[in-house]
């Protein structure tokens, strides 16, 4: 294959990102992650979505309350959407509140159903045109770049170790019995693991901020907005892809930081401010777009997804601070400590006071009502009072111990199970972290073969958009808690920066051989012109 033409390289890249497609979609189904859904979709978006598109409730991200009672029950949820469907709501009316939590998915479950049908494996197909769409908006602008065409690949290898550690689930249940009755508890569309679908548009920014030096529309603008549309669609599913938004942001930073240090302003110095006005802009229009279409009790009492609740929970990591404060990973005893709080320091307000944990949990699906923005206030306030007071711990627990325990949940999808039913399980399908097994190392030297030197080459550029995106990859799980939910980025971009830079060791071995060879051979002609002998005896 190193004799390939440039032409005939650039096809085989693109079969072959077509075919790593392909087997994300096989392995997928493989692993049964197109039907295993979390409470949070069968509670919320799966009803609110049936309210609006079967019983033409107004879009306001709020559904009506009969349809999405019977969710909370131990039924199939394939007979509760049948069955919400053929529902008669004209009796009942009241609305359902998607309380405390992003609503966007909302989007996402329409959209799949409208397409294929109300059925949950469509949300899985729903999450393969989206994948498809992304990819088509990529090689719209950079198809004729064979490196480009190779770390695409790479990226979708990527994806691929991460699909297969999904099936893990929790850190809690690594070395669970309970893994026997099911291959995965979670989706491939599971929306704390959206973040991995995002990685080609947040990729195919990053290109275009250090790669163009002239800009068509056509070729660079369309497939860009296409991307940052991806992009904002997704963010408003999950707005904990926030941390791919300061990816970009700091890699437009550093791009023009670096033009302006070496004084090379020329019309390419444009586009990261491009890329970060563009974005800027989807943000702003992402909020007006709220305020246009939710229902005005989101922004009153209901509020939006948790942020200091679980900030709050991913505390327990330091036990010191778990023990004194009562916070661990989860929601009941956080919720407790934020009521408790309340009561001794006066700074929350009287209804989060006269509160009960378990009452408001039960907000959450609509079962008696609480004002969330003012419960975040107050966990808010908590947070800052225990890390004004124990500052070294938190420092210490932010800078150290939660990246590394971030590292440990990848350690323990890497590692075998003590369980040997399990662990049998888990070696017939291939349920770990292994970026090298023989699959993937199979589809690596295809890659290699096909684009390292073009790799090479770019592999500066390479090198530290990968590198920025996996520093960024942390904030999720060191923000919050670890768990390969919220790791989803970094067990897709640990990977990329492993080939990365297993490509420069393939190059580098490449290249030695070529030059070993020519020594060898110009050692030869020396003997020949030197000595005047025949060919047999000037053998090296």
């Amino acid at each position: 294959m190193f004799n390939l033409t440039y032409s005939k390289k650039r096809r085989l890249l693109l079969i072959l990102v077509f075919g790593l497609i392909a087997v994300l979609f096989a392995r997928g189904l493989q692993l049964h992650l197109a039907k295993k859904i979390t409470d949070r979709i069968k509670f919320h978006a799966i009803p609110v979505a049936i309210s609006e598109l079967y019983h033409h409730h107004p879009h306001d991200y709020t559904g009506i309350i009969a349809v999405e009672r019977p969710f909370q029950s131990l039924a199939d949820t394939e007979t509760l959407i049948k069955n919400a469907i053929l529902q008669d709501v004209t009796a009942n009316h009241e609305n359902y509140y998607w309380v405390a939590d992003d609503k966007g998915f909302n989007d996402y479950v329409i959209a799949s159903f409208y397409l294929f049908g109300p059925h949950l494996k469509s949300m899985y197909y729903m999450w393969f045109v989206i994948l498809l769409t992304s990819v088509i908006f990529f090689l719209s602008s950079f198809h004729k770049q064979t490196g480009a065409l190779g770390f695409l690949c790479l990226i979708l290898l990527s994806m691929h170790v991460a699909v297969s550690t999904l099936a893990l689930a929790s850190v809690y249940s690594l070395d669970s019995i309970a893994w026997r009755d099911a291959l995965s508890s979670v989706s491939l569309y599971e929306t704390r693991f959206l973040d991995v679908l995002a990685l080609i548009s947040v990729f195919h920014m990053l290109f275009f901020v250090s790669g163009k030096k002239s800009f068509l529309w056509l070729r660079d603008g369309v497939p860009l907005l296409g991307q940052i549309g991806i992009f904002i669609f997704l963010y408003h599913s999950r707005s904990s892809l926030g941390w791919e938004l300061m990816a970009v942001f700091i890699y437009c930073l550093c791009n023009l930081l670096s033009k302006k240090r070496k004084s090379t302003f020329t019309n390419n110095s444009k586009s990261p401010i491009i890329v970060a006005t563009a974005l800027c802009s989807g943000l702003f229009l992402l909020n007006g777009y709220k305020h246009m279409t939710y229902n005005p009790l989101y922004f009153s009492e209901m509020g939006h997804r948790t942020f200091w609740h679980n900030a709050l929970m991913g505390l327990a990591s330091d036990s010191t601070l778990a023990n004194e404060y009562h916070v661990d990973f989860g929601d009941f005893n956080v919720a407790q400590s934020v009521i408790n709080f309340s009561k001794k320091s006066n700074l929350c307000t009287p209804d989060i006071m006269d509160q009960e944990p378990q009452k408001l949990l039960n907000s959450l699906g609509n079962w008696g009502t609480v004002n969330w923005i003012n419960y975040e206030n107050c966990a808010k306030k908590l947070f800052f009072e225990i890390a004004t007071k124990n500052k070294l711990a938190v420092i210490r627990l932010y800078a150290i111990t939660k990246p590394l325990s971030s590292l440990t949940v990848v350690r323990m999808a890497m590692r075998k199970t003590s369980d040997p039913i399990l662990e049998r399980i888990r070696s017939k399908y291939g349920m770990k972290w292994s970026p090298f097994n023989m699959i993937n190392v199979g589809f690596l030297l295809v890659i290699f073969s096909l684009s390292f030197e073009a790799l090479h080459r770019m592999r500066k550029r390479y090198l530290q958009m990968t590198i920025i995106v996996l520093i960024a990859s942390f904030i999720p799980s060191v923000a919050f808690y670890p768990d390969i939910l919220t790791e989803g980025g970094l067990i897709t971009i640990l990977p990329m920066t492993l080939y990365v830079g297993f490509s420069f060791v393939i190059y580098g071995m490449h290249r030695t051989a070529r030059y070993t060879q020519y020594d060898r051979l110009l050692r030869k002609n020396e003997c020949l012109d030197n000595d005047k002998q025949d060919d047999s005896s000037c053998s090296v």
